[in-house]
């Protein structure tokens, strides 16, 4: 049968010596028994190969990392135990907020507006940063 010297598919590998199947065949083994494929183009892809497609490496912070939710829901709850924004939001008045629409242009009386809620809610949480602290 035919042989011949492929690169290996492992890094630093080297070459690797196949024989064809049979005469006509397009597959190739090598003396350990890895399969490869030659295709119309004349190049070589191992096909019986170990494929691990979620292999996590390093930090469980990165997006691809398995673990990588979980990492998430923690710090989720690790930022509601230092700041709870629901526990301030009943504290302050309904008009602390300001809804835009979308027809309505800003005008110095919006802006004018804006300025009041912005001092009011900042005495507000003065207010309550003082009494959490003594």
């Amino acid at each position: 049968m035919k042989t011949e010297m492929i690169p290996s598919g492992l890094k630093g590998g080297g070459l690797v010596q196949v024989t064809q199947v049979s005469k006509y065949s397009q597959y190739w083994k090598t003396e350990d028994e890895k399969l490869f494929e030659r295709n119309s183009f004349g190049s070589f892809q191992e096909i019986n190969s170990e494929f691990k497609r979620f292999h996590d490496l390093g930090d469980a912070k990165t997006r691809s990392h398995s673990e990588f939710g979980l990492v998430l829901n923690y710090e989720k709850a690790r930022a509601e135990k230092t700041f709870d924004a629901s526990k301030i939001l009943s504290k302050l008045p309904d008009t602390f907020h300001y809804d835009f629409k979308i027809t309505e242009r800003i005008n110095d009386e919006v802006k004018n507006q804006m300025k009041i809620q912005e001092q009011l809610a900042k005495r507000i949480l003065d207010e309550s940063n003082k009494q959490t602290r003594y």
